[in-house]
């Protein structure tokens, strides 16, 4: 942001300190002019510097932040993930996963919302579907079979649900994905 700028006010007073800082590391070869550097250094009062830093250090919070909340986000996410997945064929409450989780249930409403985007009920609803048909694909358990080993205790119900996320009923999908 900054690049090369010094806090002294004249290119006078700043050639010695560059003489130093080239003799200092042995560069005195590489210089080819001294006033050039001196006269191309911007000069900046010591406010502006400590602004610039500051807006520098914003920027880094900002980018550590969104971070820090992308790690929360995957952490939640495997871990509801491998929760509905270990408990599919149960019937999930939101005391179950709070209790999983160590959270209130207003934060995992409020985790739910941010990081997938819907409430827990809809996201178990599609991870049970996103297995059947993972199960119509690569088996050849009834569709009553794969309905109960997704959660779903209404077959009338799992049979609209997956129609209504596919726009094909279960047999459908599994004669158009086997081909």
């Amino acid at each position: 942001m900054l690049g090369q700028v010094s806090n002294v006010s004249s290119p006078e007073k700043l050639l010695p300190l560059i003489q130093q800082a080239f003799s200092r590391y042995h560069l005195e070869d590489t210089a080819d002019s001294w006033d050039t550097y001196a006269t191309e250094i911007p000069c900046l009062s010591n406010t502006q510097i400590r602004a610039s830093a500051r807006i520098m250090e914003a920027c880094i919070s900002f980018i550590l932040y969104k971070k820090l909340i992308s790690i929360e986000k995957q952490q939640f996410e495997q871990k509801i993930n491998a929760y509905i997945m270990a408990h599919l064929m149960e019937n999930l409450t939101v005391e179950q996963f709070c209790r999983h989780l160590n959270l209130s249930q207003r934060k995992l409403y409020e985790y739910s919302e941010q990081f997938l985007h819907c409430s827990i009920a809809k996201y178990i609803k599609k991870l049970r579907i996103l297995h059947a048909e993972e199960l119509l694909i690569k088996t050849n358990l009834s569709i009553s079979e794969i309905s109960e080993q997704c959660g779903f205790t209404d077959y009338n119900y799992f049979c609209r649900i997956f129609k209504q996320k596919n726009g094909m009923s279960a047999r459908a999908f599994r004669t158009a994905h086997r081909k």
